[in-house]
């Protein structure tokens, strides 16, 4: 028996919650959503795929701004919830929404993480508030659906909550990755400088310093290829106009802005050689899985990560990318320059002999349709 699942979103277009509907979907699910729309930003991401009921408008990362508004939605909410088996809340604030609107309605609320941002870890009384209510929240949820297990100690050990959890790491869609195969991908070119792809959310300027570094030191051998939303400069197009500046004159960096997902990944990936997933390594960055990590492996273009960082461990465990111990970002450009070719032709081999399941979502879709079930029909 399959299982009506309510989905609130806190945006009507993020290509990851995309993603996740569709895999309930595959999971068998009767999907609908219902979302805030953000007042501040403009809709640069991927729609969820089905009707969405509107909740009203919530203020990016103004949390506090945000309880008034979750509240006026929550007869709407109840409502909803009333007719579905299950709510599926992305994010501690929906899941705390889904609580409040359901309750007495018996109806058990998965809540999914896919960030832990700085404000969860914050000392001094901010900090301790975010925790507390999000600790209460948590601990009455039946799921807490997590996108690495790298926010584990987190929740076990940072909140002390019991709730069970489900890994659903942000892995490629498998039949988008079934197509990428069937379709080949491109050797890297036998001569010419190697073209390093960084790619996605561009959430600090050390990736982009490293670059630079290294496209300076050795121009003739690195060229660097960038593509996404640099976050760290702002929103939107003054973002990626703020980076262009940075960049400046600098002929070996090529900036090509935003891109849709999954569409223009061929052509991206296609382009470059090697792949930066380079994040803070301090928490609760550090804590973080990217999705480059994932693409960079169906792609077949070996990675560029900074130890510390949740990407280092599969990196090494599977043999397919330099590792930077270096904080400094010549020095870490010193060790790209330094790495022998070969290297970089074994963990393109090492990438080809990885298994699907290991960068595609093969087995997610089962587990979760299982989680699900157990929650619903006991």
């Amino acid at each position: 028996m399959s299982a009506a699942v309510l989905c609130l979103l806190p945006r009507m277009d993020d290509t990851r919650i995309a993603r996740r509907i569709a895999m309930l979907r595959e999971a068998g699910c009767e999907v609908e959503a219902a979302a805030f729309a953000r007042d501040d930003r403009a809709g640069s991401g991927q729609p969820p795929g089905c009707a969405v009921e509107p909740l009203g408008q919530l203020r990016q990362g103004r949390y506090a701004a945000r309880i008034p508004r979750l509240l006026r939605a929550a007869r709407k909410t109840r409502a909803l919830i009333r007719r579905n088996d299950a709510v599926y809340a992305f994010g501690p604030d929906l899941a705390l929404l889904a609580l409040l609107a359901g309750a007495g309605l018996r109806r058990p609320v998965i809540l999914e993480v896919a960030d832990v941002v700085p404000v969860q870890v914050a000392a001094g009384w901010a900090g301790r508030a975010v925790r507390g209510a999000e600790r209460l929240t948590a601990e009455r949820c039946a799921l807490l659906a997590l996108t690495t297990t790298g926010y584990l100690p987190y929740y076990r050990d940072w909140l002390g909550v019991t709730t069970p959890d489900l890994i659903i790491e942000n892995k490629v869609d498998a039949a988008f990755a079934a197509s990428v195969r069937d379709a080949g991908t491109a050797d890297a070119p036998a001569d010419g400088p190697l073209r390093i792809g960084w790619f996605g959310t561009l959430q600090d300027d050390w990736p982009l310093r490293v670059l630079q570094a290294l496209t300076a030191a050795a121009p003739e051998r690195f060229r660097a290829v960038l593509a996404g939303v640099p976050t760290w400069l702002g929103e939107g197009a003054a973002a990626g106009a703020a980076l262009s500046r940075r960049i400046g004159e600098n002929p070996h960096i090529e900036f090509r802005g935003p891109y849709r997902y999954p569409d223009d990944l061929p052509a991206l990936y296609g382009g470059v050689d090697l792949t930066m997933a380079c994040y803070s390594p301090e928490v609760p960055d550090g804590w973080s899985q990217s999705n480059r990590f994932y693409e960079a492996c169906l792609f077949r273009r070996p990675l560029i990560v900074r130890d510390g960082c949740a990407d280092a461990a599969p990196v090494r465990r599977h043999d397919v990318g330099l590792t930077l111990p270096e904080s400094d970002p010549d020095e870490a450009a010193a060790r790209i320059l330094g790495t022998p070719p070969e290297r970089w032709a074994r963990w393109r081999a090492n990438m080809a002999a990885l298994p699907p399941r290991a960068y595609a979502s093969v087995d997610e879709p089962e587990a979760l349709r299982r989680a699900l079930a157990e929650l619903t029909h006991g």
